[in-house]
C-alpha cells in the first residue's frame, strides 16, 4: 500500500490541501485565442499541489481524490475591450465557464467563476483565458486584477 506523504493509515493528515497560484506578471494575449494562464507566484501550498521549482507552469496537480471547491479570477486593464471569458479545466476537459461583458468600453473588465469539482488522484486543474479585443492585450497585472486560481479540498 502506498500512501501520499500527508495520509496516514486513519485518514488525511493534519495538512489541509489547499492552494493559490497567481500570475504577477503580464501575459500576452492574441485575440480570440484560448491561453493556458501560466502561473509564475505560489501564494500558499500546503498540500504540495504546485510544482513550484518549474514555474511559470499552468498546472496544479490534484494529489489525493475528493471535493475542491475551486476560485479562478483573472482581469484585464482598460481598454476598448468589450468581453472576457475564462473556464476550469481538468485533464485538458472544460468543467465551468464565465463571460463577461464590460460594461463601459474603456473601464476594467474582471471575471470570478467558482465552483465545487469532484477530483481523483492524479488529475490536474489548469485555466484558460480569452478576449475579444481585436488586437493583443496582457493580463491584468494589479492586485485586484491579476489572476489566481486558489483550489481547497473540503470533502471526500
Amino acid at each position: 500500500m502506498s500512501l501520499h506523504s500527508r495520509e496516514t493509515l486513519s485518514g488525511a493528515g493534519d495538512t489541509p490541501y489547499t492552494a493559490k497560484v497567481r500570475r504577477d506578471a503580464a501575459q500576452s494575449l492574441t485575440t480570440d485565442v484560448w491561453h493556458e494562464i501560466q502561473w509564475d507566484a505560489v501564494t500558499w501550498d500546503t498540500g504540495d499541489m504546485v510544482d513550484s521549482g518549474a514555474l511559470p507552469d499552468g498546472d496544479v496537480d490534484i494529489p489525493v481524490a475528493g471535493k475542491y471547491h475551486c476560485t479562478l479570477e483573472a482581469g484585464l486593464a482598460p481598454s476598448v475591450n468589450k468581453t472576457l471569458m475564462i473556464w476550469f479545466l481538468v485533464n485538458a476537459v472544460v468543467h465551468a465557464r464565465d463571460k463577461e461583458f464590460a460594461p463601459v468600453i474603456g473601464e476594467q473588465i474582471f471575471s470570478r467563476l467558482s465552483g465545487t469539482l469532484d477530483l481523483s488522484a492524479g488529475d490536474v486543474v489548469t485555466a484558460e483565458i480569452r478576449h475579444g479585443e481585436g488586437s493583443s492585450l496582457n493580463t491584468e497585472t494589479d492586485v485586484e486584477g491579476r489572476p489566481r486560481l486558489s483550489i481547497h479540498k473540503i470533502a471526500d
